[in-house]
């Protein structure tokens, strides 16, 4: 993987610089339970990480660390509300609960799924888009050559690193991450590292 990732020279300096990252060092799932990272994943739309982490803290206390659609189901909006949820994003978890409840979603089966499979059944869920479902390939099923293009970090980090101080299109961010084939994962972590420091 690294090796491949070194043919791109900007790359390999940030392969130097980071030293050897993977899939599993991620808090986004880290968790043995499917739903729950969903979960997570869902609340870190459009947020900060230290916002998130800490809605994600406060669900988790609520629900006694038992994140299962169940007990999701049972707790009440306004209750759910107070540890900093929209209501939208309330309905969305409250959707992939009913999805998984009524045999709609079988999460413990997406490891045998192919992309566009997990694409298809995630999207079909309303409050999951491309981007939850990109970091759902990536953290939670450990695909390994995916690049999200809605990510506004990541676009970010290519533009810092390889747009030479004029912005890129689309297509010359596609053309870039090509060269990351079949490692784009992997590549995204050391672009998401970048923005750190």
């Amino acid at each position: 993987m690294l090796n491949t990732l070194s043919k791109d020279s900007i790359m390999a300096t940030l392969i130097q610089q980071y030293g050897k990252l993977t899939l599993e060092d991620n808090a986004m799932c880290s968790s043995n339970n499917l739903f729950q990272d969903l979960v997570t994943i869902v609340i870190r739309q459009q947020l900060s990480n230290k916002i998130a982490l800490t809605i994600c803290q406060r669900v988790e206390t609520l629900l006694n660390g038992e994140i299962f659609p169940v007990k999701i189901l049972a707790v009440s909006d306004i209750e759910l509300k107070k540890t900093g949820l929209s209501s939208n994003k309330i309905n969305y978890i409250k959707n992939i609960a009913y999805a998984i409840q009524n045999g709609s979603l079988k999460l413990e089966e997406m490891h045998k799924y192919s992309e566009p499979e997990v694409r298809l059944t995630l999207t079909k869920i309303k409050g999951i888009g491309q981007w939850s479902t990109d970091m759902f390939l990536i953290f939670c099923l450990r695909f390994p050559n995916i690049f999200s293009f809605g990510d506004a970090g990541l676009i970010k980090a290519v533009q810092n690193l390889y747009g030479k101080n004029k912005m890129l299109s689309k297509e010359q961010i596609y053309a870039i991450s090509e060269k990351w084939k079949p490692f784009r994962s992997y590549a995204c972590l050391y672009l998401w590292k970048s923005l750190e420091t």
